[in-house]
């Protein structure tokens, strides 16, 4: 069962376009700020820090430290120097802010950052629908695969999160598409294909450090598979494709070896004892933290949900495997593989406990189950059941946000004080 490509462009623009209006719904009704959030703004607009000695800090002070003055527009250097003393992020993210609210002097407004997040998350839903149809060789299930995350509670909650992690995640699905599309080409891919990924390898870098970790596990794989594929011309081209972008990545901001190897969110987080009891119990508790986390974001906020459908999904590729002796394709482990280490290795190392950290890994994991289920009903040879998957799955998505709110969306109560006006930012 198939769709042609005109009807699956069209499907997915509707899709596209009702996710976002659903994410602006949300983004309409935010009524706090998370700290990094208001620091988003700060780094990517002024030098101006606020008073924290107990002095009073006005609605001016507010301004200064949030928006773009008239004399600092388009002042990227002032980005670059922010993030040098921030130490954390490299600028890319931040440059894109400055660049909108350069726009709007003088003004702070949540919708800045968030138009930013609205395109990265347009071409995310692209670029997945991109990468299954690669794998699957068909329109249809690429656009349930798209939509079932398009609906999900992690695709509104990294919209609405004004932070950099949905670029981030454009740049993922970016690179893993385009590893997709030169290793299938075998020996034959174009200039212009190594030029793209160039391009998201430095942007990718100078997004977000854990574009890094990303880079070498798809790249790990795509060494071992093009060797196996004797594509030895492309994959010399692959090796210095990268090795080039990561070095233009860092002759433009050098500071990228410093934070990564000592920073608070580089190697420097890390802080386990070599003690085996410690480190098993250390595992055991990330793990399980970022489980919860995935279980609110994508199975109802129910983890015995979450536990059934791994157990499931596990059991069937067991079947798949050792029963009808079917191997995953080439193109799908490149494209799950990485994800799945990835949301461990995030999960392990990441300086604090939220979902922001594996942003980047949950399309993939939502297109693994999403794929296994209809790959079950193709094994079934139950037609009624390919009409009900992408019913089972519009339900699932009405239920979760029914049931579960969106990180990020905080609320005006207070038993601190009562506010006297609805001009005010809760942080």
């Amino acid at each position: 069962m198939n769709i042609s490509d005109k009807k699956s462009r069209i499907f997915l623009a509707v899709v596209i376009v009702l996710s976002l209006a659903l994410s602006t719904v949300f983004m309409m009704n935010k009524q706090g700020y998370h700290e990094d959030e208001l620091l988003t703004y700060n780094l990517a607009n002024s030098a101006n820090t606020l008073k924290t000695d107990g002095e009073w800090n006005s609605g001016a002070d507010f301004i200064d430290y949030l928006s773009v003055s008239d004399g600092d527009r388009f002042n990227y250097e002032q980005v670059y120097e922010n993030q040098i003393i921030d130490a954390s992020h490299p600028p890319f993210y931040y440059g894109l802010v400055h660049t909108v609210c350069s726009l709007f002097p003088n003004q702070f407004s949540r919708y800045f950052a968030f138009s930013i997040n609205v395109l990265a998350m347009a071409g995310i839903l692209i670029m997945l629908f991109k990468i299954v149809k690669r794998i699957t060789k068909n329109n249809l299930y690429a656009l349930i695969a798209t939509g079932a995350f398009a609906f999900s509670i992690a695709c509104t909650t990294m919209t609405i999160y004004l932070r950099m992690y949905a670029t981030l995640t454009f740049f993922v699905l970016s690179m893993i598409y385009m590893n997709l599309k030169i290793f299938e080409r075998k020996n034959t891919a174009k200039f212009t294909d190594f030029l793209i990924l160039g391009l998201i390898t430095l942007l990718g870098t100078l997004t977000q450090y854990y574009f890094i970790l990303f880079e070498g596990l798809t790249g790990l794989i795509m060494l071992v598979f093009q060797i196996k594929e004797r594509n030895i011309k492309d994959l010399i081209k692959y090796i210095i494709t990268a090795v080039l972008g990561s070095a233009a990545a860092l002759c433009i901001y050098p500071y990228i070896i410093t934070n990564v190897l000592g920073g608070n969110r580089g190697f420097g987080s890390l802080s386990i004892s070599i003690d085996p009891i410690t480190v098993v119990t250390y595992f055991a508790y990330k793990i399980g933290t970022y489980i919860q986390v995935l279980a609110k974001d994508v199975f109802l906020n129910q983890i015995w949900l979450l536990a059934l459908c791994s157990a499931a999904l596990i059991g069937f590729w067991i079947y798949l495997r050792f029963v009808r002796k079917e191997k995953l394709s080439r193109t799908a482990f490149m494209a799950f593989v990485p994800s799945l280490v990835y949301f461990v290795a995030i999960s392990l190392v990441s300086p604090f406990n939220s979902d922001r950290y594996i942003m980047a890994s949950l399309p993939m994991l939502v297109t693994i189950f999403v794929l296994a289920l209809i790959k079950f009903t193709r094994v079934t040879g139950k037609k009624w059941l390919t009409t009900a998957v992408p019913i089972c799955l519009a339900v699932t998505c009405a239920i979760g946000y029914i049931t579960v709110k969106p990180y990020y969306m905080y609320g005006v109560k207070t038993e601190l004080y009562t506010p006297q006006t609805s001009k005010c930012v809760f942080v």
